[in-house]
């Protein structure tokens, strides 16, 4: 069985899983419970074949049975109500569990025969270097979804900081400074997108007379305003959508931080500053409310690290020339309230991230003012490169011109040989 150890860690990462003929398949607790698309499940009972292990997890903690030659057999899991009394030092409380099983192979044994089976059975954290480290496919129970390719690289980056630097350099504070160092390394290397996107930002910002100028000579024509100034875009050699694009390529880099901190366990107790564990909220106060809030309750927990990546992440869209795409400007105005509601009841050490890496983009704007301002001139249009959609239209340009030099008709899609002429129907 699994089930959180902390009242504050989420018992919806209770899981089943197992891996068989060489597929790993989970099942999570609210697999269980159906949802707008499935109906409730209360236990799952099926015969697989060439059954590796099996095993369940909670957030933090796996218990892994391993059979050491693969056979077919029959594996269990449920959510039969089992409540389980959390000690005060831990929360209090009572949280579900998750119980699950696996059968043993089925074999016929005649009079005066014996059969033995060997298990290798680990039970422990979910350390992604430990858990990789027994071979044969263990590994898989570090499972990162999407991300996985990214939140792999993450964690190994985590370790080799913590363990290489920060171990013996600050080992109380070592976890808090390896997420900070990370930081600084993703996003210097992140630092000729950025910059490159707030050149863009302030050309766009320089464009905005002339689009106030196309507005008020097609009042009554917005097809015609978009149409001028895509055509302005072009002539000024501008990307409408540099501007977002730093923002977008963190997107990956944040759901990777995500999914990796919802299993690291090297995070849980881990203190830093005025954190004392980097894998839950950093809760310094809870006010007791006459209401209940939507997905809160009537508890308000006062959480700092998510409201100052909120702060930071205003001031530094306060820092950045605002352009003149409407579109552009909603998504950034958007922005620091989803991530904020986002990570203010996940683990602190999310918006220590986040928070981080807005420090850095203030500080790398605050050097771009520095900077002179990019000109705002025309392209020449030789030297201008061109969009896919015109580089579509002028290679089917080029091809209507060599069916015009053959006498074929441009226009027809049909081939230049006659038709074969159609024998009468016979009916048959």
């Amino acid at each position: 069985s699994a089930a959180p150890l902390y009242q504050r860690e989420w018992d919806t990462q209770n899981t089943f899983f197992y891996r068989a003929d060489g597929e790993f398949e989970t099942t999570t607790a609210s697999g269980f419970k159906g949802g707008m698309f499935s109906s409730a499940k209360p236990y799952k009972n099926k015969e697989v074949t060439n059954l590796e292990y099996a095993g369940v997890m909670n957030q933090f903690f796996v218990t892994q049975v391993f059979q050491k030659d693969a056979a077919n057999g029959k594996i269990w899991a449920g959510t039969k109500d089992v409540d389980l009394g959390l000690e005060a030092s831990e929360g209090g409380g009572k949280k579900k569990a998750l119980r699950g099983a696996m059968g043993l192979p089925t074999r016929l044994l005649g009079k005066g025969e014996s059969a033995s089976y060997e298990y290798d059975i680990y039970m422990g954290p979910k350390n992604n270097p430990i858990v990789r480290s027994l071979g044969d496919g263990r590994g898989d129970v570090m499972d990162y979804g999407w991300f996985s390719w990214i939140a792999r690289v993450l964690n190994w980056g985590l370790h080799f900081l913590h363990d290489v630097v920060f171990k013996s350099l600050a080992p109380v504070w070592g976890w808090g400074l390896s997420i900070i160092v990370l930081t600084v390394i993703l996003r210097t290397l992140m630092w000729p997108l950025q910059n490159k996107s707030q050149r863009t930002a302030k050309r766009m910002s320089k464009l905005a007379p002339k689009m106030k100028e196309l507005k008020e000579k097609y009042p009554d024509d917005p097809a015609k305003v978009q149409q001028e100034t895509m055509k302005m875009y072009r002539d000024y050699g501008v990307n409408p959508l540099g501007g977002c694009l730093p923002m977008f390529a963190q997107i990956p880099l944040f759901f990777g931080f995500y999914k990796m901190l919802q299993h690291a366990v090297e995070l849980r107790g881990a203190s830093f500053l005025w954190v004392d564990d980097l894998s839950q909220p950093d809760t310094l106060h809870t006010i007791n409310m006459p209401f209940s809030l939507p997905f809160i309750g009537d508890q308000l927990p006062i959480n700092i690290l998510p409201i100052l990546m909120a702060v930071t992440m205003l001031i530094q869209m306060r820092m950045t020339p605002q352009s003149g795409d409407p579109m552009q400007r909603r998504i950034f105005m958007l922005m620091p309230l989803i991530f904020f509601f986002f990570c203010y009841n996940f683990a602190s050490a999310l918006a220590l991230y986040w928070t981080t890496g807005n420090i850095f983009a203030i500080a790398q704007t605050a050097f771009m003012k520095t900077r002179p301002d990019p000109d705002l001139k025309k392209v020449d249009p030789s030297k201008r490169k061109k969009s896919m959609a015109e580089r579509v239209a002028e290679m089917e340009a080029q091809k209507n011109q060599m069916r015009k030099a053959k006498g074929r008709d441009v226009t027809s899609t049909s081939s230049d040989k006659p038709k074969k002429k159609r024998g009468p129907k016979t009916g048959g």
